[in-house]
């Protein structure tokens, strides 16, 4: 039996659930805990835990229409929404090629658009967006 775990360096795609936001840039890095919990063949394999402590690290910019002008989010949260599989002898939860999670934004400068009367400002205070692995970064686990 083999499990596809992802290593740090994992790039991921950020999807926002509500379509018409539009994020800068779309896709981000995930590294592993320092020192990493596991190694498979001398790289080291993100866990859940690497999901939660990378999501306040995120920052990017977006827009949603008619919001045009660009405004900046920073990352609060994640959650995991499609789990992984324990694989280790503690049960730590690894992150697999199939998790997705979901990932809180906060806006910290509201996107905006001009008006004759002046700016008008975004007026959501967080987003949520998708997160799903994009690449094949990943080593083949086997028991034996």
């Amino acid at each position: 039996m083999s499990a596809p775990v992802c290593v740090s360096g994992t790039m991921v795609s950020l999807e926002p659930v509500v379509p018409t936001v539009v994020l800068t840039p779309p896709t981000s890095s995930i590294p592993s805990s320092s020192p990493p919990l596991f190694s498979v063949n001398n790289l080291p394999v993100l866990t859940e835990t690497d999901i939660t402590s990378w999501a306040p690290t995120l920052t990017c910019a977006y827009t949603n229409p008619p919001y045009v002008t660009p405004g900046a989010l920073q990352g609060t949260s994640a959650e995991i929404i499609k789990p992984s599989l324990v694989l280790f002898s503690d049960e730590i939860p690894t992150v697999l090629q199939t998790t997705t999670a979901q990932v809180t934004l906060t806006v910290t400068t509201p996107a905006q658009y001009e008006t004759p009367q002046g700016p008008q400002l975004d007026p959501v205070p967080t987003y949520v967006v998708t997160m799903t692995i994009t690449n094949a970064e990943e080593v083949v686990l086997t028991s034996e």
